[in-house]
């Protein structure tokens, strides 16, 4: 795996690993979002977490609010470190970022993800169904965020140093979720496996159905305790299930 690709961090290069996931993270999070999951997934698969600009070791660039300029470039970072077969999960945000990086891969006639896991994500092809927050004065901005996800931790509220670093990339990823458009396209060629929330108050059950829409292979759909960021809190469950998904994909 190539490690000098800026928009993947991996965890050892492991040469002998079979299967690669590519882990695509929320709206303001960055690659560390994944750092623990190789304490719980076999040495066979390869986490390579995606690091995209505006965060973290990318904290200087300009981050992307626009889905039709992060897809195609996302793509082509995913294609140099996609040395053996490979699978995506992608949560909120970063499920649809998921989705629109395999669609690209395949416009741009690349090897595409063999498995596709989208996690508090709902269906692309679904018109975003809340008032937009991207254009709102900063406090606003942060207070509707917290009331939906509650997810902007407490010190950078209470600093605004941390403030400056991290909100505008916040609020231009929120403003690549409103302006996205869904363009009509086939399915995608690989199996999908999407997971919702039991207690998440944005993204419900029927919102995340429409992902079967989206591939011409097999669709599961799984309901996982807690609320829109389980990714953290039942992190053990959900990689239960791409583990069990991932060793299908090895048997072949």
């Amino acid at each position: 795996m190539a490690l000098t690709n800026p928009w993947i961090i991996s965890r050892e290069g492991n040469p002998n690993a079979d299967l690669t996931l590519f882990c695509f993270p929320y709206a303001g999070g960055g690659a560390s979002a994944f750092r623990l999951w190789k304490d719980d997934l076999p040495n066979r698969i390869e986490i390579a977490r995606i690091q995209l600009p505006g965060r973290e070791n990318r904290m200087r660039e300009r981050p992307f609010c626009s889905m039709h300029e992060l897809a195609p470039a996302l793509a082509e970072g995913v294609a140099q470190s996609a040395d053996r077969p490979f699978i995506f999960y992608g949560h909120s945000l970063g499920g649809r970022i998921a989705f629109e990086t395999a669609r690209a891969l395949r416009q741009q006639g690349k090897t595409q993800p063999s498995h596709l896991f989208v996690g508090a994500s709902d269906a692309p092809q679904s018109p975003w169904p809340y008032p937009q927050l991207h254009q709102l004065a900063e406090n606003e901005f942060i207070g509707e965020m917290q009331k939906r996800y509650g997810g902007v931790p407490q010190q950078v509220i209470e600093d605004p140093e941390l403030r400056a670093l991290f909100i505008p990339t916040l609020r231009a990823d929120v403003e690549l979720l409103e302006t996205y458009r869904y363009a009509i396209e086939a399915p995608l060629d690989c199996s999908i496996t999407a997971f919702y929330g039991a207690q998440d108050p944005m993204v419900s059950r029927a919102m995340m159905e429409g992902w079967k829409q989206q591939t011409y292979r097999s669709f599961q759909l799984h309901r996982i305790e807690g609320s829109h960021f389980f990714l953290h809190s039942a992190r053990k469950r959900l990689l239960d299930f791409i583990r069990t998904d991932s060793e299908l994909i090895l048997r072949g």
